[in-house]
């Protein structure tokens, strides 16, 4: 019992680390954030848990974890039947939920949505571009949904070109930084294809988002100066991507490939901390912790994405241990008083955000101490007891 006196006692003394971070955490006011840095992943919805027709799906969008600012609702291959029963849950669940936090939700399109406006002429009226956006986001925007993204990643036509931007100009008088609405118009595309399909209508986009996957900063650099830095956007509008491996692929990316200072996702949330640059995003959540090939659906207790959220956004190494301690001491009654002790000191021993979380979590689900531990979670809730 001393040692949980112990523990107590140096929870309180880092306590007064925190710097002012604050989302909703159960029923509590959502507030300011550490640092401007956004943070997006993209949400796999054929793998949530309310899919009735996946039985083996092991994640519900709640379970994401706490700073995480935008979720792209990556929604493709899923019946009718299970569409409804997922938006259904997004509605009623997920969507007040993450609202909570101060997380966003935006339905992922494909570039292509923007073509098939209704028209007898060569080119829409400026009356068709506005019935057809609003057919879109009466479509797309169902409860819950905060905002669109659409994925660009193939060559089009002048013409097309042109329907393509005169639907994002009607779109950006009801969503995205040119409406007057709380709301998010995302662009996200490969550093290879033209930037035609943007440049002539950046100011419509919140962000663009770029896909790197399976690269470093230097390709993020890169890109930034000798790509995306011409199409007239700010840098902090700029999201550096990576992804998880998924399933039923040969291509892996390997961005997290231990040890975590030489992976990608270190160097490109490292790389985000200390320039300009907006923000980060990775692919599949549902996949952290996979490495190489695997095709089995299993559980993650986001041990990459969680760290890459605090190294991201700026927080310090004595601000991570802090959240680690307060967690230790709030759950002290779950571990021995001898564990607690190897606990304290293995969170005193760090040297980085990953071994911090790594005292908790682990690669596999299973092998975590207690995978539910979440380090903004606990940082919210320091802050609401200041």
């Amino acid at each position: 019992m001393l040692m949980k006196k112990v523990v107590l006692g140096l929870f309180a003394a880092s306590s007064l680390l925190l710097c002012g971070f604050l989302f909703g955490v159960e029923g509590s006011a959502t507030t300011v954030e550490k640092s401007e840095k956004t943070f997006m992943v993209y949400y796999r919805t054929w793998r949530d848990q309310s899919i009735p027709s996946e039985q083996n799906n092991q994640i519900r969008m709640t379970d994401i974890p706490y700073g995480i600012d935008v979720v792209n609702v990556f929604h493709a291959n899923v019946s009718d039947a299970d569409s409804k029963v997922f938006f259904d849950e997004v509605a009623n669940v997920y969507a007040p939920e993450l609202h909570k936090r101060g997380t966003k939700l935006v339905r992922g399109l494909d570039y292509r949505e923007l073509l098939k406006v209704p028209t007898t002429q060569s080119q829409p009226t400026a009356k068709e571009f506005d019935d057809y956006a609003k057919q879109l986001l009466d479509k797309y925007m169902t409860p819950g949904i905060d905002g669109l993204d659409f994925d660009m990643e193939s060559t089009y036509t002048t013409s097309q070109l042109k329907i393509a931007h005169g639907v994002i100009e009607a779109l950006s008088n009801y969503i995205g930084p040119k409406s007057d609405t709380d709301t998010l118009l995302i662009y996200d595309t490969v550093d290879i294809f033209s930037l035609e399909p943007f440049t002539p209508v950046s100011s419509a986009f919140s962000f663009l988002g770029a896909q790197q996957y399976g690269s470093n900063a230097t390709r993020a650099e890169s890109s930034w100066n000798n790509t995306f830095s011409k199409t007239g956007i700010e840098r902090s509008q700029y999201l550096v991507g990576l992804s998880f491996p998924e399933e039923r692929t040969n291509q892996t990316w390997g961005d997290t490939r231990e040890p975590y200072e030489s992976s990608n996702l270190y160097s490109v949330a490292n790389y985000v901390r200390t320039t300009e640059t907006g923000g980060m995003f990775l692919y599949a959540i549902d996949r952290d912790g996979i490495q190489g090939r695997n095709d089995q659906l299993l559980k993650t207790d986001f041990l990459w994405t969680k760290t890459a959220i605090l190294e991201s956004k700026g927080y310090s190494l004595a601000e991570s241990q802090a959240f680690a301690k307060h967690y230790l001491a709030r759950k002290n009654d779950q571990f021995s008083d001898r564990q607690v002790q190897e606990l304290s000191q293995q969170i005193e021993r760090a040297t980085s955000h990953y071994e911090v979380n790594r005292v908790f979590l682990a690669a596999k689900y299973e092998e975590a101490v207690s995978p539910e531990y979440d380090p903004l979670k606990e940082a919210a809730l320091m802050a609401a007891e200041q």
